[in-house]
C-alpha cells in the first residue's frame, strides 16, 4: 500500500515532506536554484508571489524569507553580463542569412 494513503488529515504538512526524507530547507532551497537557472532578477513582490504559487500550503509560508535568501544567491551566481549572454543567445549574421536563403 501507498504510504502517503495512509497519511490522516493531521499528517498533512510538513510530515508528509517528512516521511519521504525531504525537508523543509532542502525543498525551498533546491526549488529556489531552480527557478534561478531559468529566471534571475526577479524581486520582491515578485518572487514572493512565485514563493505564494509554489507553496500553497499555509504550513509552507514560514519558508518564504529562506526561499528568497536562496533564491537570490542562486541568482548571483554564474550571471553572465548582459553582453557575453545576448552573444550566446543571438545566431550569427551569417547563420541568418544562410536560413533565410533556405528559405527562399
Amino acid at each position: 500500500m501507498n504510504r502517503e494513503m495512509d497519511l490522516g488529515p493531521s499528517d498533512g504538512y510538513p510530515n508528509l515532506c517528512n516521511s519521504v526524507g525531504l525537508s523543509c530547507e532542502t525543498c525551498v532551497s533546491d526549488s529556489a536554484a531552480h527557478l534561478a537557472s531559468i529566471c534571475k532578477g526577479l524581486r520582491g513582490p515578485m518572487l514572493t508571489q512565485l514563493f505564494v504559487q509554489i507553496y500553497t500550503e499555509p504550513s509552507c509560508s514560514r519558508m518564504s524569507q529562506l526561499f528568497a535568501e536562496n533564491y537570490r544567491q542562486a541568482s548571483t551566481t554564474e550571471m553572465p553580463s548582459p553582453r557575453h549572454a545576448a552573444a550566446e543567445e543571438l545566431p550569427s549574421e551569417g547563420l541568418v542569412f544562410q536560413a533565410r536563403a533556405a528559405v527562399a
